[in-house]
């Protein structure tokens, strides 16, 4: 990867010679906070207490365990459960938005996914 060096934002040219700049999310202002003190991140969107909640199973994951609680995910989303469906889906939406927005501005020709949005995929 070659980067170019001049008055203008950061950017790099990949390997197929594609030129992108990053760029803060539009609109952040109106997004839920992050505990970073950031608005709109990604972990607020697709992180597994977000996911969780909006599958309404947060009590799981205060009263028992992250574990226990991802372990309950699983099982609904495998009985094609309503909730827990939209709160995968809306994780995905927001987890496959960066990653097109990474794979453009790097130049990446592969992404290897792990963990429980992976896992849920699988079944």
């Amino acid at each position: 990867m070659k980067y170019l060096s001049d008055t203008r934002p950061p950017a790099a040219t990949g390997t197929r010679s594609r030129r992108r700049r990053a760029r803060p999310p539009p609109g952040s202002h109106d997004r839920p906070g992050c505990v970073c003190g950031a608005r709109g991140c990604r972990v607020t969107f697709a992180g597994p207490e977000a996911v969780l909640d909006s599958a309404g199973i947060t009590s799981l994951l205060h009263d028992e365990s992250l574990q226990a609680a991802q372990s309950e995910l699983l099982a609904l989303l495998r009985q094609s459960e309503p909730q827990a469906l939209s709160a995968m889906d809306a994780a995905a939406t927001a987890l496959g938005t960066a990653i097109l927005s990474i794979t453009a501005l790097l130049d990446i020709d592969e992404v290897v996914l792990g963990g429980l949005l992976a896992e849920s995929a699988c079944r």
